[in-house]
């Protein structure tokens, strides 16, 4: 176990350590502290269902396009059967059921539609108000094993053709599921000729590339085997002419050696290498490895019982090398948040039990420059070894599109012992009720950015990405952002709007000036019907409620 770095402010209460370090050259990551996604109440059962005696057990979710949710399955283990709960991040006792129990195996993984109003689940799309189970396919397509974009229009939902070929196939959606029927579907890959069986296919936010694992399994007691590989160039594929008489793109990639075909974690290793999964930008996938080679999906509770799988975390354009968490106990089929950098994951806590947890990832990036011996940023301490003043610009990302930008002569006075690195961390759970300011309804993006007390000279520029759903009904061209402050434990610093260096509506990012580190977040009040009305009489203009009313549907 490694000694657990102290979180910067105290916000959220977490459990046990995990212990698992590493990075890419200069940027490093490490696994925060692990929180139990649900209480022991939901393990224990409950009497209406029989599972009291022999509880249950949850595996295999997926959090919400707005972060705030996750969805997931859950094993009677009296009867065997499964249903879809809910329950709310952060908050472990409150979980709800959805559905009614299914009977059979749930393999098919649960994918929420881009508006968050729907699940889909093997042939199942079920309502989020009802928790109906009702049959769906898509042109004879069933969204087994199945993803889905996050765009305002124009959505894909990227599932396996098991009819077919076995290859991937992008059907046209709606935000809520429903077929766009002014687009026509496009297979992407063609490359089950050439050995490859792509399984849990993983379409980025922003449609421009695909990840998948190409599974094999094998006979009872030889150990699975998995690759992971990326399609990049995606729009170029789907907008390609198809090939005479198919749905197939002339574009797909046909072998291993395309030009379209990226080798993440191919060749290095013979271990179950599953479950990718794009980081927010994209720019990283996360998946799982079972380093002990034992695992077997055919014997799965036995198998997953012995594994010793971790996080992998590699780069999407495949350069740099792969990088391991190393961690106690099992972190197996890491699911990423939208929304800044927060990981989900099953982990067997007995033989034959999984409980779900979620971490933070914590991202180091170490600042270089000249150091200094003067209180060179103002701050009244003198304290001569913790002050640098850069000699390049410099810029730390989080992967979920929050970025920091140092300019060449940027002086940073670290706090005296500090390591000389800027982390960022996002927290678990958004921002309570407690901390929110009089008139501000939410706060649902929060970043932490240490170490605290750290300062600059001049002003550096900070840039936070989020999600349409983050935001749903909040007015997106006048989002504001907060600074936590500790004495009141409230949200209650507002960086003011002459230190707003600019809004991208476009791109869902917002940059603002700091000279301190802290805790910040975005937010404001939830427009109301009234609310959007009174923006448009006081000539706010029509076309941009238009559109945030088009973002938050």
């Amino acid at each position: 176990m490694r000694s657990q770095r102290v979180p910067l402010l105290c916000l959220f209460v977490l459990a046990a350590v995990l212990g698992a370090s590493s990075g890419y050259g200069q940027t490093s990551y490490q696994l925060g502290l692990e929180s139990p996604l649900l209480d022991s109440a939901f393990y224990a059962g409950e009497a209406s269902d029989g599972s009291n005696v022999s509880g249950r057990q949850a595996f295999f979710g997926r959090p919400s396009n707005s972060g705030t949710t996750v969805a997931f399955w859950a094993a009677n283990n009296a009867t065997f059967q499964c249903a879809i709960f809910l329950v709310d991040v952060g908050q472990p006792s409150s979980w709800r059921r959805l559905t009614a129990d299914i009977a059979g195996s749930p393999s098919a993984p649960i994918y929420w539609t881009p508006d968050d109003q729907y699940l889909f689940a093997g042939h199942y799309r079920i309502p989020i108000a009802t928790g109906t189970l009702v049959d769906f396919s898509i042109q004879g397509y069933q969204l087994n094993d199945a993803s889905m974009t996050r765009l305002p229009s124009g959505n894909w939902a990227a599932t396996l053709n098991s009819g077919g070929t076995g290859d991937v196939v992008l059907l046209p959606i709606l935000p809520s599921g429903d077929e766009d029927v002014s687009r026509s579907l496009v297979i992407v890959t063609n490359i089950e000729g050439a050995g490859i069986g792509p399984d849990w296919p993983h379409i980025s936010g922003d449609g421009t590339q695909l990840t998948f694992a190409d599974y094999d399994g094998f006979a009872s007691g030889t150990p699975d085997h998995g690759d992971v590989w990326v399609v990049k160039n995606l729009q170029a594929i789907i907008n390609a002419p198809k090939l005479p008489g198919t749905d197939i793109s002339s574009l797909a990639p046909t072998t291993t050696s395309d030009p379209n075909m990226v080798a993440i974690r191919t060749t290095e290793s013979a271990n179950f290498a599953h479950t990718p999964f794009f980081s927010q930008d994209g720019s990283l996938v996360f998946y799982c490895e079972d380093f002990n080679n034992v695992f077997e999906n055919n014997n799965f509770f036995a198998t997953v019982a012995v594994a010793d799988f971790d996080v992998m975390i590699s780069k999407s354009d495949g350069s740099g090398s792969d990088i391991r968490l190393t961690a106690s106990g099992n972190q197996f089929a890491p699911i990423p948040f939208p929304g800044g950098t927060r990981l989900l994951y099953l982990r067997d806590v007995a033989p034959g039990r999984l409980n779900m947890f979620v971490t933070t990832l914590e991202m180091s990036g170490p600042i270089s420059g000249t150091v200094v011996g003067a209180d060179q940023a103002g701050t009244g301490t003198n304290d001569g070894i913790n002050d640098i003043v850069t000699t390049t610009e410099q810029t730390v990302s989080d992967a979920s599109g929050t970025v920091l930008t140092l300019p060449a002569g940027t002086v940073v006075d670290f706090p005296t012992g500090a390591a000389q690195e800027i982390t960022v961390i996002t927290p678990i759970g958004p921002a309570t009720q407690a901390q929110l300011p009089p008139g501000v309804n939410g706060i649902p993006v929060v970043r932490q950015f240490g170490p605290d007390g750290a300062r600059f000279w001049p002003p550096i520029v900070v840039t936070i990405a989020y999600t349409d759903q983050e935001i749903a009904g909040m007015d997106e061209a006048h989002l504001r952002v907060f600074c936590y402050n500790s004495s009141t434990g409230v949200f209650d610093i507002e960086i003011p709007e002459s230190d707003i260096v600019s809004r991208d509506l476009a791109n869902n990012r917002i940059s603002f000036r700091v000279t301190h580190f802290s805790t910040f977040g975005l937010g404001g009040a939830t427009l109301s019907a009234a609310g959007l009305l009174a923006l448009i009489l006081t000539g706010y203009g029509i076309t941009r409620v238009a559109r945030r009313r088009t973002k938050a549907a």
